[in-house]
C-alpha cells in the first residue's frame, strides 16, 4: 500500500512539476504517434518497476533490494564491452567487485529474529 501511494503521489508531484518547469515546451511539441507510443511505454516500464519491487520487498528485505540495484549496471557495461566495442575502466570493476562482497558479507549469517520477552 505505501509504494502504491508513493506511486500515485509521485506521479502527481512530477506532472505538476514538468507542467511548471517544462509547460512551454510541452505546448509547443508537434506529438506524433511514435512519440506518445515512447511516452506511454516509458511509463508502463516505471509502473512495472514499481510493481515488481513491491513484489520482490515481500519476498525479501530492502538490504537485498538495494544491493540489486547497485549491480544492475553490470548488463550495461556487458552491452558497452560487448557490443559498442568501448574499454571498461578499472574503477567500475573494483566498484562493482565491493558491491558483491557488500552483499556476500550481508548475507553470512541468518537474519535476526525479534525474541518475545
Amino acid at each position: 500500500e505505501a509504494l502504491g501511494m508513493l506511486g500515485v503521489f509521485g506521479s502527481i508531484i512530477c506532472c505538476i512539476q514538468a507542467f511548471v518547469l517544462e509547460g512551454h515546451a510541452l505546448r509547443t511539441t508537434e506529438w506524433s504517434a511514435r512519440d506518445v507510443g515512447c511516452l506511454l511505454g516509458f511509463q508502463m516500464c516505471l509502473f512495472g518497476i514499481y510493481v515488481l519491487a513491491s513484489i520482490f520487498l515481500q519476498m525479501s528485505d530492502s538490504a537485498v533490494f538495494n544491493m540489486s540495484l547497485l549491480t544492475c549496471d553490470v548488463y550495461s557495461i556487458i552491452f558497452s564491452w560487448q557490443v559498442q566495442h568501448k574499454h571498461i575502466s578499472w574503477t567500475y570493476g573494483l566498484a562493482f567487485g565491493l558491491t558483491l562482497s557488500g552483499l556476500v558479507w550481508y548475507h553470512r549469517q541468518p537474519t535476526p529474529v525479534d525474541v518475545p520477552a
